[in-house]
């Protein structure tokens, strides 16, 4: 944390997410989305490690989907209020929204979300375990995509 309480993650999170550029509403969107995508991905990270595959595969997808949450945010974007109000991105239709808007280069990128999305579906309601190479390989594919979603090469 950074003096006040804000939180630091670089010139880059601080540009990308300033609220001189987005106004206060969608800055604190962005800033709040990267973060809780970093610590996910260090999470997936852990539980890859300690050999919870099933939780690990969980991490990997939602460090990846508060990433492109968080690039929608720095684009002005926000998800549309469901029947009680409440705002979230739809999960099914995730990947082709941020493929859409240019989230995501190309369309193996949407497929590669797409894999997180089907393994965190798996981890969290289905018998069938991830095993240690489906949890390594999302692992792999949220660092990427979170790298590229904040903006840089490495989260």
């Amino acid at each position: 944390m950074a003096a006040g309480g804000a939180l630091d993650c670089g010139p880059l999170r601080r540009l990308r997410c300033s609220p001189a550029r987005l106004g206060a509403r969608y800055s604190r969107q962005c800033a709040s989305m990267e973060e809780k995508a970093r610590s996910n991905l260090k999470a997936a990270e852990v539980l890859v490690n300690a050999q919870l595959f099933d939780s690990a595969a969980s991490r990997a997808y939602y460090a990846a989907y508060l990433a492109g949450w968080s690039w929608l945010a720095a684009n002005n974007q926000e998800p549309p209020p469901d029947a009680d109000g409440r705002r979230y991105w739809r999960h099914a239709s995730f990947p082709e929204r941020l493929f859409e808007w240019g989230a995501l280069h190309d369309p193996d990128q949407r497929d590669d979300f797409e894999f997180l999305r089907s393994r965190r579906v798996q981890a969290d309601y289905y018998v069938d375990p991830i095993n240690s190479d489906e949890a390594e390989e999302a692992l792999g594919l949220a660092t990427a995509l979170v790298g590229q979603l904040l903006g840089e090469d490495s989260p």
